[in-house]
């Protein structure tokens, strides 16, 4: 993990080719690294639509209502 913490703040890509390969998140695609309830799960992929709702709600609240 210290890797790619490293990685990232240094080049802006936690990736180094060693390790499993960290997707770029983007609205196009969105993909974040899950990691599991314990050290014994490996990581993966998961779509972040979990949250799409609750964002489709703030976006069209602060649209209503700019600050």
């Amino acid at each position: 993990m210290d890797d790619y913490v490293v990685n990232f703040a240094y080049r802006h890509d936690p990736n180094n080719g060693t390790g499993p390969t960290w997707p770029e998140y983007t609205a196009e695609d969105p993909l974040v690294y899950t990691f599991g309830s314990n050290l014994w799960q490996s990581p993966t992929i998961t779509r972040d639509t979990f949250r799409a709702n609750g964002m489709d709600y703030l976006t069209e609240l602060l649209i209503a209502h700019p600050f």
